[in-house]
């Protein structure tokens, strides 16, 4: 029986799942839940994760929340053995792996959920705090890829921290009218990601992201 993945398209945490997913070759039942509706806040969802959030695995009856979470289990249980995904024999790499996690989840994710929520929740237009804050972390992590001179996130090897990253990205580039020419290191990134076949999870989902803000910055 295939993992079942709850969530929608345009969520950015659940493309990531997404991504690692195709990488993987692995075949996941994927289950939309409209936010909009608050299908996610129903006490049938919320016994599942009582977070109410979005993405959500269930494996066996095994549950789990947070997209950098799912995609360490499904590294870990579906990978190949000591993966340069999510190696669990290769402590450095593993550990750097973890930090841009926490990265994502704390200052890049952190920064974009701080404008998108109150945006389509509330139609609250972004303020100059709230963009200062997602401009410093695209400014971090282009000085990470300056300082290392790496393909990926971490070294020359695809991880599952890329599939967060990727998609923070190319989601909360839209706020950064001026991202291509103040992160160069960062655009080279997204563009060479965006060859890759698991990239294509990426598409439908970013494309209805984009619309939703449209609308919600008119």
């Amino acid at each position: 029986m295939a993992p079942i993945l709850f969530g929608t398209s345009a969520s950015v945490p659940f493309r990531a799942v997404l991504m690692c997913a195709k990488q993987l070759g692995l075949n996941l039942d994927v289950r939309n839940v409209d936010l909009m509706a608050g299908e996610h806040k129903t006490p049938e969802f919320l016994r599942k994760n009582p977070m109410g959030t979005v993405p959500l695995l269930e494996d066996n009856g095994f549950y789990l929340s947070d997209s950098h979470a799912i995609n360490g289990y499904l590294a870990s249980k579906y990978g190949k053995e000591n993966d340069p995904l999510y190696p669990a024999k290769d402590l450095e790499r593993k550990s750097l792996i973890d930090h841009r996690l926490h990265f994502d989840s704390s200052l890049l994710a952190g920064s974009g959920i701080l404008i998108t929520k109150p945006l389509i929740l509330e139609n609250t237009k972004p303020d100059a705090k709230a963009l200062e804050r997602l401009n410093n972390a695209f400014r971090i992590l282009n000085s990470i890829f300056e300082i290392e001179k790496s393909t990926f996130v971490v070294g020359n090897s695809l991880s599952i921290a890329d599939f967060n990253i990727i998609s923070s990205l190319s989601s909360w580039k839209y706020f950064l009218p001026c991202w291509e020419k103040d992160f160069p290191y960062l655009k080279a990134y997204l563009d060479k990601m965006a060859k890759e076949e698991f990239y294509k999870e990426n598409l439908e989902g970013l494309s209805a992201f984009n619309h939703l803000v449209e609308i919600k910055l008119k």
